[in-house]
């Protein structure tokens, strides 16, 4: 049978409820015995989902590298619901990989009697040891989506995931037919993380309190995400930070909280997403901000900084 690698990151799939609240406890091994299923255990973290760090995202990626060059036949990795979608985005994101990549999670506590941790991880195993998939997928209550378009939808349902932007799968679907039906194209990718993290601010535009803009001042970071509430336009004190970040040579990208990710640079307006967009910002139309950030953060632990950064971005835009 083919060797199925287990990769634990901690999260809800890995606690038990101690005097009250659930703290990680669990081991990859005691999860996949609770489960019934196989694994090469490898316990890499134990920690809730916020506390995971760039670092150990790093040490994810090169303990699927090493799982590659083993000729194993399938990987899971289990963590923190919280931060699916971000791990989600960077196993996408330094991909490609020679093997499935299979991201799963639990909203109950693993040690409990009545959790989903243990369907889940059967789930997640089924498909990971199953045909070869185009890219990493998120195995959750009986959904197959794709990890670069996981979103959660809820703080406390079993059913918490969903994918607003692309197609989503039933693991039974996928089971019966190996394939992941009308899947069109895989995302360009940008490869191995390099060792350095770099952080990359996130800037939410909300309706300002006063009209005043304030004077934007850096040094600003090599890039930095700012958060439209719609098509792409920004509160006057974000858009002056954005801009003057773009006149200091940062990469400004921009994402939206609408939940289909589309924008427009049809507004003109001061801080509208037309002048943003033809000063240079990047509007990132199927990408959600915390993916945003993470696609920049692999792109400058790898040393690409300034145009080479945003053309990736946009190279990356334009393959979704």
């Amino acid at each position: 049978m083919a060797e199925l690698v287990h990769l634990a990151l901690g999260g809800t799939i890995s606690m038990r409820v101690i005097d009250g609240l659930a703290v990680p406890d669990l081991s990859a091994a005691e999860l996949a015995r609770r489960a019934g299923i196989t694994t090469t255990p490898v316990d890499l973290a134990t920690v809730g989902g916020p506390q995971l760090t760039f670092a150990t995202l790093v040490d994810l990626s090169a303990a699927i590298v090493a799982a590659e060059a083993r000729g194993a036949g399938g990987v899971i990795v289990t963590l923190g619901t919280d931060a699916i979608e971000e791990v989600g985005a960077f196993l996408a994101d330094t991909g490609p990989w020679r093997l499935n990549v299979v991201i799963t999670g639990a909203m109950e506590p693993g040690a409990e009697p009545d959790s989903d941790a243990a369907s889940n991880l059967r789930d997640a195993a089924a498909v990971a040891l199953g045909p070869r998939l185009p890219e990493p997928v998120v195995v959750f209550a009986g959904r197959v989506l794709l990890a670069r378009a996981a979103v959660k939808v809820s703080g406390v349902a079993r059913d918490a995931f969903r994918s607003p932007t692309v197609p989503a799968w039933t693991v039974s679907e996928v089971r019966e037919t190996g394939v992941l039906t009308g899947h069109a194209r895989t995302a360009l990718s940008l490869g191995r993380p390099g060792p350095a993290a770099v952080e990359v601010p996130v800037l939410l535009s909300l309706l300002a309190a006063a009209p005043d803009t304030p004077a934007a001042t850096g040094p600003f970071a090599p890039a930095l995400v700012c958060v439209a509430s719609g098509a792409g336009n920004l509160t006057p004190p974000v858009a002056a930070i954005a801009q003057a970040a773009l006149h200091a040579g940062s990469v400004v990208a921009i994402a939206t909280r609408a939940a289909d990710r589309r924008l427009s640079p049809g507004y003109g307006y001061p801080g509208g997403s037309g002048l943003l967009a033809g000063a240079g910002g990047v509007l990132a139309a199927g990408m959600s901000a915390p993916r945003l950030r993470i696609f920049l953060m692999v792109g400058l632990s790898q040393g690409l900084v300034g145009e080479r950064l945003r053309d990736r971005l946009i190279a990356h835009l334009d393959s979704l």
